[in-house]
């Protein structure tokens, strides 16, 4: 397939057009997409239950079931330990307040510090606070609403996804067919192998960040060092941020139950070792090349899907620019970009060209 300069017009209108579409019915596409990511996730478990003459259907609700399971217990484990941090809140808030008392006294050392003192102590009156709170609960509450009706409709969607995969591919290629010389089915077959690759790596991925992750914080001391350790594997699904928060909640944690911020340096310390692990030897090892994604890459569709389509644009960014990456190999005029978002060259290797990659 082949784009001429004439066309360029067109796809810029029909690019700005997606985008629109993209911001203005986020709510509906976000539970849609991320239906669609969980489909072909769970697509080898619904193919092993129809290859032992399970009925479709039955196979695709136990598709669901299995990943209702999963983030139901995970869900279960998190309310469970927000109970544990509201039991200990008048520790950590009297914790935290001979930290907050201990940091202005040092800041109020120097003339700057006294300064940043003035702005971070600046009064809010209850008047104010409370004003504030009867604003924002009105639509607090239209967003949480919002949030429970998508999250019943994901596996509602992955019903219609599994049970009737052959229909809407075929709709999709008949839609496609005045592009004769895009290989359709090849693209969908390629962008399912990427994808599961991707999920069948993350979980592999995210069970040897749990053991490290997890032993780490308890030779710390840190109290519920297993779940810690798991949630931050689990936050590795967002690059660069998930690392962030999932080290800071155990060393905020370490910091509370602890005398000494030595145990909360050690927190930070050990957690960005295991990602240092995680980046440069354990996703290379057992994820290998099936996504090759550069990290310039990765950081710009984190940019643009989290300004589109906020926390949930951070978790399907991936995955998404994977399956992006395998419609740009099979459109011949975006191979360029394709070979843009491949893996950066080791250092001292000849830059490959696209004929290389494709066969490599």
């Amino acid at each position: 397939m082949k784009l001429k300069l004439r066309d360029l017009p067109s796809v810029l209108i029909l690019c700005t057009l997606l985008v629109i579409v993209l911001i203005y019915l986020k709510s509906i596409l976000v539970p849609i997409v991320i239906a669609i990511l969980l489909s072909v996730a769970v697509q080898p478990i619904v193919t092993f239950f129809t290859s032992k003459r399970v009925n479709k259907s039955l196979s695709s609700i136990i598709g669901i079931f299995v990943v209702i399971t999963v983030f139901s217990s995970l869900g279960y484990l998190f309310i469970n330990q927000l109970g544990n941090i509201s039991e200990n809140q008048e520790k950590i808030m009297n914790k935290m307040s001979h930290y907050n008392n201990l940091i202005i006294s040092e800041l109020n050392e120097s003339k700057m510090g006294k300064r940043l003192v003035n702005v971070y102590k600046r009064q809010v009156t209850t008047e104010e606070y409370i004003k504030t709170i009867f604003e924002n609960s009105s639509s607090s509450l239209n967003t949480s609403l919002d949030i429970i009706i998508n999250i019943l409709l994901v596996p509602i969607y992955m019903f219609f996804f599994l049970s009737y995969s052959k229909f809407f591919l075929g709709a999709l290629s008949k839609i496609v067919a005045p592009f004769n010389k895009l290989d359709f089915r090849a693209m969908i077959k390629s962008s399912k192998k990427v994808l599961q690759s991707y999920f069948t790596g993350f979980a592999k991925v995210v069970g040897i960040l749990a053991v490290l992750n997890s032993v780490g914080l308890l030779f710390l001391g840190v109290e519920d060092a297993i779940f810690y350790g798991v949630l931050a594997a689990l936050l590795s699904v967002i690059p660069y941020v998930g690392v962030i928060v999932g080290s800071l909640l155990p060393a905020l944690m370490a910091l509370v139950n602890h005398d000494s911020a030595l145990n909360a340096m050690g927190v930070v310390g050990w957690m960005t070792f295991v990602q240092f692990l995680e980046g440069n030897f354990i996703t290379p090892n057992v994820v290998g090349n099936q996504i090759r994604i550069n990290p310039f890459v990765v950081l710009v569709f984190l940019l643009i899907f989290s300004k589109i389509w906020g926390l949930a644009g951070l978790i399907v960014a991936i995955p998404i620019a994977a399956i992006f990456k395998e419609v740009c190999r099979h459109v011949e005029t975006l191979n360029p970009i394709w070979l843009l978002m491949t893996s950066f060259p080791a250092p001292g290797d000849k830059q490959p060209s696209i004929q290389e990659i494709k066969t490599s």
